[in-house]
């Protein structure tokens, strides 16, 4: 729990503009391979128009490991709030020691009603090869 908080406290510290500018997000999240599901919290800054910058923090519950991934993300359409987009970047899981990966995948931004949520489903190539998929909101 402490390493929780911890992360937390790391991603508000680094995201400071981002957060700030309503950019935090938190999900639940599903490796499929692993048969886990998992809690996620991120930031989203945005870098320039359809570019934007997606780092985040997991914990899965079953296998009791973490995940932390730094995605770069390229937005379809200019209105970030409702569009398609792509990402890849890197990742680092670890449960006694640290692997480290690269993800790959696609993820939507709904409105549904007016909670912004979004749904990203990658591919996590590393230690823990394996599809992940994640449903949740940005605040």
């Amino acid at each position: 729990m402490k390493g929780l908080v911890a992360a937390i406290c790391l991603l508000v510290i680094i995201g400071g503009p981002g957060v700030a500018a309503g950019a935090f997000t938190l999900g639940a999240s599903y490796d499929f391979d692993g048969g886990n599901f998992g809690a996620v919290v991120g930031t989203t800054f945005n870098l320039s128009g359809k570019w934007h910058l997606l780092p985040d923090i997991g914990y899965y519950f079953d296998h009791e490991y973490w995940s932390a991934n730094v995605n770069g993300v390229f937005a379809f359409s200019e209105e970030w709030t409702s569009s398609w987009y792509g990402l890849a970047g890197a990742n680092v899981t670890w449960a006694s020691d640290a692997e480290f990966g690269v993800n790959l995948g696609a993820g939507t931004n709904l409105k549904l009603g007016s909670l912004p949520t979004f749904f990203e489903a990658k591919y996590v190539f590393a230690g823990r090869d394996g599809v992940y998929a994640t449903l949740g909101v940005r605040f």
